[in-house]
């Protein structure tokens, strides 16, 4: 390699082009994540009132971010363990469970006389069974019977620890023989707040200078546990702000539309007028990241649902197929509802028309990604198919203003699929008891298009929101 001539090597010519392509060169460029206080909930009860930014000593986002990286990579080697210790945690409980579920075959009958069924299984000591097609006696189901051939359902249920006792008891034993090692990972895994979650709360301010005085806000944030939160009189440079200051907070703010994560939608009077609100709220139920939802607007959840709502897996590869018309039904009816709240935002206040101008930008390039395309019917004298065009800043400028022209999907008549129903929490204790889980569809109902036709055909016709 040769010599700079002042003692220090300089690379080869193939080593400099190497490190240009992947960009090893360039100096590193500051996060915006890096200017983002976060508070953890354990501090936040601490709290008599939310104190300024510049007051607030807690770790930033972006090490906040690193640190958990660490320790993913560190539970790698365990992560069979923590599965087992996640699922003993949910089996391990008084929750009245369904453990098995039966048919029983009912015999006919002429006179339409009630039959003794045995059942097939006794419930396990301390369960007990049950079932709506008759009443259980001793040696049995008692239940109607016809000249029809019919089954009756029957249900084993009772407490989980009881239920899953054996399964209980194998992922004990699989515990109990951890390694020295692994139980000393597994215990640094376990007591770290870095595998806390980080939530965004959405919220009104209640003064300009303020956005809790009277403490309301706080003291129902206070029921949090194990997450930190990003609250942002609390975690963003607050005015006045220095320069250094001010460009820390304009780092932030074109970086919200990945900032508002995990969100907790805090209910107010007025929330649905306030700019700032509407934005995050039409972000997080576009991208579906609402762990807590206070406001629970009818709109909102029904975008959240059908954002969250996947078609069946294609049965054939023909165009037009009713999957494929399901696909256009969901994006129909998130385009509809997309229609009916722009404009909600269009009449929402903000502080400064600096803000409005921001936000109304941020909304909108995130609009153009996160929107199904539109698709466009072909030249019916040349033929063709139909083609997919992406939402274009005029085309949303019409949105805004209530005039969003929702093209005409195809949609067959052989029914429409329900939304997916999310299920959000409405309370914080709620969000908190689910450990702040965002429900989705489970692979089986994604993978099975029976599954997929059971979940619901239901009347046709029906229109977005319904």
């Amino acid at each position: 390699m040769p010599d700079s001539g002042d003692g220090e090597r300089r690379p080869g010519f193939f080593r400099s082009l190497a490190n240009a392509f992947l960009g090893l060169d360039r100096p590193v460029t500051p996060s915006p994540l890096d200017n983002v206080k976060l508070i953890h909930a354990d501090e936040l009860r601490q709290w008599d009132e939310f104190k300024r930014c510049q007051e607030v000593e807690g770790i930033s986002y972006g090490e906040y971010k690193t640190r958990n990286r660490q320790l993913r990579e560190l539970a790698k080697p365990v992560a069979p363990l923590l599965d087992v210790q996640e699922r003993l945690g949910g089996l391990e409980s008084d929750e009245i469970v369904t453990y098995a579920t039966e048919y029983l075959d009912v015999p006919r009958s002429v006179l339409r006389r009630p039959k003794v069924v045995p059942l097939p299984r006794e419930p396990l000591p301390g369960t007990w069974a049950e079932s709506t097609k008759g009443q259980l006696v001793p040696g049995g189901l008692e239940t109607p019977a016809g000249w029809r051939k019919r089954f009756a359902g029957v249900t084993y249920q009772g407490p989980s620890r009881i239920a899953y006792a054996d399964e209980i008891d194998q992922l004990k034993s699989r515990l109990d023989a951890m390694t020295e090692d692994e139980e000393r990972i597994l215990a640094e895994v376990n007591s770290s707040r870095f595998a806390h979650p980080v939530l965004f709360i959405s919220h009104r301010w209640e003064t300009r200078d303020h956005p809790d005085p009277s403490g309301g806000q706080l003291r129902r944030l206070q029921e949090l546990r194990d997450c930190f939160v990003v609250y942002d009189y609390s975690s963003f440079p607050q005015l006045p702000r220095t320069e250094p200051e001010e460009e820390e907070f304009q780092r932030i703010l074109h970086a919200m539309n990945g900032i508002v994560d995990n969100v907790v939608i805090l209910s107010g009077d007025d929330y649905l007028t306030r700019g700032w609100c509407v934005y995050e709220y039409i972000l997080s139920s576009l991208k579906h990241t609402i762990v807590c939802d206070e406001v629970s607007d009818p709109a909102f959840v029904s975008l959240r649902d059908w954002v969250a709502t996947k078609p069946p897996i294609a049965l054939n590869p023909w165009r037009n197929s009713w999957e494929a018309q399901q696909g256009n039904n969901i994006n129909g009816n998130v385009l509809r509802l997309v229609s009916q709240i722009l404009p909600v935002y269009s009449e929402a206040r903000f502080r400064t028309e600096y803000d409005h101008s921001e936000v109304t930008g941020m909304l909108t390039r995130f609009l153009t990604r996160a929107l199904p395309a539109k698709m466009e019917e072909p030249n019916p004298w040349l033929g063709g198919e139909w083609q997919s065009k992406a939402w274009t800043e005029e085309d949303l400028a019409q949105a805004f203003r209530g005039e969003m022209e929702i093209p005409d999907l195809p949609v067959g008549g052989l029914g429409r699929l329900k939304p997916f129903d999310t299920k959000v929490p409405t309370a914080i204790a709620d969000a908190v008891r689910q450990e702040y889980t965002i429900n989705r569809m489970s692979l089986d109902e994604v993978m099975n298009p029976i599954a997929s036709v059971a979940r619901g055909f239901y009347r046709k016709g029906s229109q977005a929101g319904s």
